[in-house]
């Protein structure tokens, strides 16, 4: 976590091209984004002040917020790009509604660790993670099941995985701006736009992930 009045950011130093991957809560307020340039942040905050990533530093964090989060599922999966999901079906009956565990997730994160991230309950992880993404860089969000149509319809269509510069420019160029605006084309409007890969960004568009949360251990994961 960086200090509340920094303008801090870290950057992937070993590649061809410099970019952000996470800023402060200052950096974020002036415009910084992940994935953004380096070389664009800094021409936007001169005084912008960078940092590699500490590996050693996230691998601490990553074993610390494990402990916690083991105390309310077994059941978690470890994303990339420090996204984390638990499934927590089942657990009501010791920790009351799952917005509540939300809740003393996030604080026991941040009182525990110094860590404030943005925190999303929905019926499964797709709709979980474009959530986190809507209240970022920090919040907390509850989509309720059969609210998720209502709820990705109003949403820019960057918050959608799979949909980077290329494709919003090229959605753009139609009018599309917005999640529910994929999720109303039909399949030949789709593949007409995108090719048949299109249609499963329709599909994730509509808020449709089966994929389960397949257990995998903090101890499994690696950093390169």
């Amino acid at each position: 976590m960086q200090q509340e009045g920094s303008t801090i950011i870290h950057v992937n130093e070993g590649s061809a091209r410099r970019v952000i991957i996470t800023p402060s809560r200052r950096a974020w307020e002036e415009g910084i984004r992940p994935g953004m340039a380096v070389s664009t942040a800094q021409r936007m905050l001169p005084k912008l002040e960078v940092l590699p990533p500490d590996v050693k530093a996230t691998a601490k964090a990553d074993e610390a917020m494990a402990s916690i989060i083991q105390a309310y599922s077994p059941h978690y999966l470890c994303d990339k790009k420090g996204h984390v999901y638990l499934d927590m079906r089942g657990t009501s009956r010791l920790f009351g509604p799952v917005i509540d565990s939300a809740v003393r997730i996030r604080r026991e994160i941040r009182d525990n660790l110094g860590l404030e991230g943005s925190v999303a309950v929905a019926s499964n992880k797709l709709v979980a993670k474009i959530g986190t993404r809507a209240v970022r860089p920090f919040g907390l969000t509850q989509i309720r099941q059969g609210d998720e149509a209502s709820f990705l319809s109003s949403q820019d269509i960057s918050l959608l995985s799979g949909v980077g510069p290329a494709t919003r420019a090229l959605l753009s160029v139609a009018g599309i701006t917005q999640i529910g605006q994929i999720a109303d084309l039909d399949d030949n409007q789709v593949i007409a736009f995108l090719g048949k890969r299109g249609l499963a960004l329709r599909d994730s568009a509509r808020g449709l992930d089966l994929s389960p949360v397949q257990d995998r251990l903090y101890e499994q994961k690696t950093v390169r």
